[in-house]
């Protein structure tokens, strides 16, 4: 039953992040819709990774690992970034630097969103190539999980840049919320001054989240690079011919395996990346979908799946009456049909009897 449980969290991770995106759509609000587009895809992959490797360990799809350590290095990248983008832009609000835009403007900074929300994250995917020692590695239970060949350049490209963009987010945080306790009487007027469309309650919402999202991983990342340079020797990086000389290799580590000693502090990383992943999703509908114009949409489609379901019943009931009177009708007529032809039949049976 115990592993059951990641797949439903991750699945309701899933369910709860979709439920705020359409408004955030129409309010085209990309950052937000990046953000909320990268919980899912990391918590579709625990889920799949969960559900086939569940209790076993075998190589059954390599095509689907080869994506999903891909993914994995995707979605542990565009989490952060996306909290720099929103702390960045709520500090240039907060500290009056932000003005209303021209067309232009809008145009590259939509450009400049998309490119750190989608372009960004495959850039840093396929940096992570240089410090992937074999194709993946499958454990039992878990699914895929990335192969690194612990260096200093793997320290770099894994720890290095997330831990840079975590720093510089949190200096935006910090600086933003600084802006907001020194114009907390008159910030209403600082928002409108601005010409962002942010209220202070979201203000409030989009800082929230991005400080909880640097309070849940960027200590994970932390511990997981401690435990990580406890356990393993780091190697040295000779040159690209010699890390992937096995690059081919597919590395299984079955349930004796990972029930040594020497492996609990790759389950404890692993289940650090899992469970924050999981966890972003819960937190992103706390601080997005609970607003009151949330809860309005929420009526809405309620009211609409509610109409819908009505007219449905309707058509339902409407058809089932139509078949029962179609039914009555072809009684009817066969009623008149006997009517018309009954006397004649009894007529020739009269007739022949006198005849006989």
């Amino acid at each position: 039953m115990s592993g059951f449980v990641t797949p439903i969290i991750a699945i309701l991770a899933v369910i709860v992040s979709l439920l705020p995106v359409a408004s955030h759509w129409r309010a085209r609000n990309f950052v937000i819709l990046g953000l909320a587009l990268w919980i899912v895809i990391g918590n579709i992959n625990i889920f799949v990774n969960r559900i086939i490797w569940m209790s076993n360990a075998e190589n059954s799809a390599p095509i689907w690992c080869d994506f999903s350590v891909k993914l994995m290095s995707m979605a542990s990248f565009s989490l952060p970034c996306s909290s720099l983008l929103i702390s960045s832009k709520l500090y240039d609000i907060a500290s009056l630097k932000y003005s209303k835009k021209t067309t232009e403007e809008k145009r590259r900074q939509l450009i400049l969103e998309l490119f750190c929300i989608t372009v960004l994250p495959i850039i840093y995917s396929l940096l992570t190539l240089v410090s992937q020692g074999h194709r993946f590695n499958i454990v039992y239970g878990r699914g895929c999980e990335p192969a690194v060949y612990f260096s200093s350049v793997s320290i770099v490209i894994d720890y290095g840049i997330p831990v840079l963009i975590c720093i510089s987010s949190l200096i935006y945080s910090v600086l933003s919320l600084r802006h907001f306790f020194i114009h907390k009487k008159d910030f209403d007027a600082v928002l409108s001054k601005s010409g962002s469309g942010i209220s202070t309650k979201k203000f409030i919402r989009m800082i929230s989240f991005a400080l909880i999202d640097l309070l849940i991983n960027f200590p994970i990342l932390l511990a997981a690079f401690a435990l990580e340079i406890s356990y393993m020797k780091v190697l040295p990086y000779t040159s690209w011919n010699f890390v992937h000389r096995r690059f081919s290799d597919v590395w299984i580590y079955p349930r004796v395996a990972i029930s040594n000693t020497r492996f609990k502090h790759f389950l404890i990383m692993t289940s650090f990346a899992t469970w924050s992943q999981c966890m972003m999703g819960f937190v992103f509908f706390f601080m997005f979908g609970l607003g009151a114009d949330m809860k309005t949409d929420y009526i809405r489609s309620f009211n609409s799946l509610k109409g819908m379901l009505r007219v449905n019943k309707e058509k339902q009931v409407q058809k089932s009456e139509d078949g029962n009177l179609h039914s009555l009708e072809n009684a009817s007529n066969i009623a008149i049909i006997n009517q018309q032809y009954l006397p004649i039949q009894i007529s020739s049976l009269f007739n022949h009897q006198i005849s006989t």
